[in-house]
């Protein structure tokens, strides 16, 4: 009989206790199960079987510094050692005692720690009395001090040695710091390993008219959680959950609640980073999410979006910034179901894997959009951007088709692509830059379609109205005729760009000797035409292939011509040939450096 009440109790314990969030030795985890193990060693004690976060403790160092509003990441790394956490999978001498959600079936990641071992983590409550010191006012003798230290740092040196007094507003004030929680409206609670609430009403009366509240990076860990803080803040405008993990609802959760009473009209930004959530949890809860302006979701699990769930207008009506950063979002198709919300404004998309953008009617008052690092590859995704007419901000960098040597010449494609940017990559569209791009942009596009008709000295167009260049530009370059017309660009200007920079290019060149000193072939001599443009590096590579002289032993020098006694030394690499003076006649050594 004793055995079975005991066996009762670990039973009810269980529920209670399975999908508690712990943190040991800086490692946190989820506790996945409780009771007894059919292993001799165990005994009849009760166990806590653990799935730990991440696969690894690291000790060690790793500084980075990331800045996403400016498109700065610096990071850096040391060499770390590194320590397995866990040494099963739930699953010990052919028991199974659980399965890993966070984790693969075969990464040991789990651990069992003996009852009494643990140590659960605090409330909400507790964790205010303890930072704010709340309902512990100063003693006599600590506000003595306390004046006293004040009265101190309200003289400053002067440049005669004296002091000087200052006038601090507010001093009498700061002396009852320690009650002042009460009429705050900012709260920050972050890594306090924080895993209840507290009970009902506490948040009220404790932070009555709290708006931001930050309670990232604790043990947190269910939806229940979450709705007894929202109710309880009738001003709470911020809410940060980031790094905490809640244990998964199905669409049975919200079946008996009253929605209405779970409502918050107050809160407009909930920030729920870091928390290995996919779209089905926000699905389940976005009823009681109606009146919120943005949501983060960075650095979770929604890959899937559209192509699983209805976006319903209703719930996301008020919806002005959705951030999904690193979601493994694969494809545009997973977020068009948001392009019937008519307040969305900016889309958050970076550090995803979306290859192409396809436009569908919607999204009509989009004005940012934020794609860097993912795998761009083509400028059809680029016009199709195009088609948000409203678009003026946008980020694009570390994509194949903005990367590489060529970044700056696809920034000026951008520019003219897109009608109405204003800002790229965090900077600023000046007007006459952008004007100049789109100029440059209808040459470019006329002489791509020359090379794929022909070639440009072949290929002739008798008229811009053309059926095949009519075709191609509105396939491969949609802005042709709008920017044709914005600049009265006519056809004869445009073969005569094209006649111009071939007789420029042939009249550009300069024609010089270039003529060895080196032991093994000197006086070797080569006579070439180079361009204006040509930079010393490019130079020393033809004369490495012309004279087998290694590039880094080399020394470049020239003259004006064969008469000359003055000779210059070439020598920095980037430089163009011009910046030197470099013309026709001119006579270029070389030879070993000394």
């Amino acid at each position: 009989m004793e055995s079975t009440q005991d066996e009762k109790l670990g039973e009810d314990l269980s529920e209670q206790i399975v999908g508690t969030r712990i943190c040991l030795k800086g490692d946190f985890g989820t506790i996945r199960y409780f009771g007894k193990l059919q292993l001799e060693k165990a005994g009849d004690d009760h166990w806590y079987g653990v799935e730990w976060d991440r696969k690894e403790s690291k000790k060690g160092f790793y500084t980075a510094y990331t800045d996403i509003n400016e498109g700065i990441e610096e990071a850096k790394k040391v060499h770390v050692e590194t320590k397995q956490r866990g040494n099963h999978n739930g699953t010990v001498e052919g028991v199974e005692y659980f399965t890993p959600i966070y984790n693969g079936p075969q990464d040991k990641c789990c651990s069992f720690i003996r009852e009494g071992k643990l140590v659960f983590g605090t409330s909400i409550k507790e964790a205010l009395e303890e930072k704010y010191q709340v309902y512990k006012e100063k003693t006599e003798e600590e506000k003595q001090k306390s004046e006293k230290e004040e009265e101190e740092s309200l003289f400053v040196g002067t440049n005669t040695g004296g002091q000087m007094r200052v006038e601090v507003v507010g001093v009498e004030k700061s002396y009852n710091w320690r009650t002042d929680i009460s009429k705050s409206s900012e709260v920050a609670l972050q890594s306090l390993k924080i895993d209840k609430v507290g009970p009902p009403g506490t948040l009220r009366d404790m932070i009555p008219i709290c708006q931001y509240l930050y309670l990232d990076n604790n043990l947190l860990w269910n939806w229940d959680q979450f709705f007894l803080i929202t109710r309880q803040l009738k001003f709470l405008h911020t809410l940060n959950l980031s790094g905490n993990r809640f244990k998964r609802i199905d669409d049975s959760y919200m079946a008996e609640k009253n929605v209405n009473d779970l409502i918050n009209p107050s809160l407009k930004v909930l920030v729920l980073n870091k928390m290995q959530l996919d779209w089905s949890q926000i699905h389940i809860i976005a009823p009681a999410l109606t009146l919120l302006q943005e949501l983060h979701l960075c650095e979770n699990n929604c890959s899937k979006i559209s192509s699983e769930y209805e976006i319903s207008k209703d719930c996301w009506r008020d919806l002005i910034y959705l951030n999904l950063e690193d979601n493994k979002i694969s494809g545009w198709e997973e977020i068009q179901g948001f392009r019937k919300l008519k307040e969305l404004k900016k889309l958050g998309l970076g550090i995803n894997l979306i290859q192409k953008v396809e436009f569908r009617p919607g999204f009509r008052q989009l004005t940012a959009v934020d794609l860097y690092q993912n795998l761009i590859d083509n400028w059809e995704s680029i016009d199709q951007l195009n088609n948000y007419f409203e678009l003026t901000r946008l980020r694009l960098q570390d994509n194949p088709i903005t990367s590489g040597e060529k970044h700056k010449e696809a920034r000026d494609q951008v520019f003219a692509r897109i009608q109405y940017l204003k800002h790229y990559n965090g900077s600023a569209v000046q007007e006459k830059e952008k004007n100049d791009c789109e100029q440059f942009y209808v040459s470019m596009a006329y002489k791509d379609f020359l090379e794929n008709h022909g070639g440009i000295e072949k290929a002739k167009v008798e008229s811009l109205e053309d059926l095949t260049l009519g075709g191609y530009m509105t396939a491969k370059h949609p802005r042709f005729y709008e920017l044709v017309e914005k600049f009265k660009v006519s056809l004869e200007h445009l073969n005569s760009q094209k006649e111009d920079k071939e007789k420029k290019m042939k009249n550009n060149l300069v024609s010089v000797k270039l003529i060895s000193q080196l032991e093994h072939n000197e006086g070797k001599t080569f006579k070439k035409k180079l361009l204006p443009s040509m930079i010393v590096e490019n130079l020393k590579g033809l004369c490495c292939k012309l004279f087998k002289v290694d590039i880094l032993s080399m020394r470049l020098r020239f003259r004006d011509d064969e008469v000359s006694q003055v000779y210059y030394d070439i020598n920095e690499n980037l430089r163009q040939l011009s910046f030197y003076g470099i013309g026709d006649g001119c006579e270029i050594y070389i030879s070993s450096v000394d």
